[in-house]
């Protein structure tokens, strides 16, 4: 005796006509909503890259300048990208190549460490002085008011001792120009005669004034974060959560 059974698809039906109730930019959706779960998954690796690379003082700043850019509507794009700040930047010129866009600090300006942050004196924060600011009688050259400016930095009346602040010298005759500050005493030759107030100090240069001049050694840490989460990530899989969670959003289907 043959069999018979019969299927309900009712269900089926149901569905069909949900799929067929959609807008029509449910695709476009579910395309930019892929596009910004690859470009946060791609920042998370970067985050992680950086540091096994390069020396990162402040892990919380970094982070605030790794943006993303989310795609929206009409633009299926998702940017990932660093924020451009005065205090912070080379990121680009480390993947691309180039020159540095800011003036270079020295290892003085961090404690003598790489790992250290920049002092807060070597940042060129606030009034800080030069050789125009002081009135000169008599003046010969420059170079003359220069060396009175830093005569004055080392006289113990003016400042109750060597001045500790930083200080900028424009480039002159004996400096490239930067900014500047008192360092050790400076080893003076037999016989050579000074004032009894002032004790001759080297200086230690903070920050160089060569902006646009050194050249950043590559880096590559865009391209390398991109590989690693491709070799990582399953497409299919995230095609398919995205496309989950839109339809149980949509009101139309129980």
């Amino acid at each position: 005796m043959a069999s018979t059974f019969t299927i309900d698809t009712k269900e089926i039906e149901r569905y069909a006509a949900h799929l067929q109730g959609m807008k029509a930019s449910t695709l476009h959706v579910a395309f930019r909503m892929m596009m910004n779960n690859m470009a946060f998954a791609v920042r998370k690796e970067v985050l992680e890259y950086i540091p096994r690379v390069m020396v990162v003082r402040n892990k919380r700043f970094l982070a605030s300048t790794i943006r993303v850019d989310k795609a929206r509507s009409g633009t299926d794009m998702a940017l990932l990208y660093q924020q451009s700040r005065t205090r912070y930047g080379g990121l680009r010129e480390q993947e691309f190549g180039g020159v540095l866009g800011r003036q270079a600090s020295t290892l003085a300006a961090r404690g003598k460490s790489k790992k250290k942050q920049m002092q807060k004196k070597a940042r060129l924060i606030g009034k800080i002085l030069s050789p125009d600011d002081i009135e000169l009688r008599g003046e010969k050259s420059y170079s003359h008011r220069v060396h009175v400016f830093l005569m004055m930095l080392q006289r113990k009346t003016a400042f109750i001792g060597a001045y500790k602040g930083a200080f900028i010298l424009p480039k002159s005759k004996g400096f490239k120009g930067g900014l500047m500050k008192l360092g050790k005493l400076a080893k003076r030759k037999q016989g050579t005669r000074v004032r009894a107030d002032t004790k001759a100090r080297k200086i230690t240069t903070l920050q160089e004034f060569t902006k646009g001049k050194q050249t950043v050694r590559k880096t590559k840490w865009m391209r390398p974060s991109i590989d690693r989460y491709l070799r990582r990530a399953d497409a299919s899989l995230e095609w398919r959560k995205v496309m989950r969670l839109l339809l149980s959003r949509s009101r139309s289907f129980k």
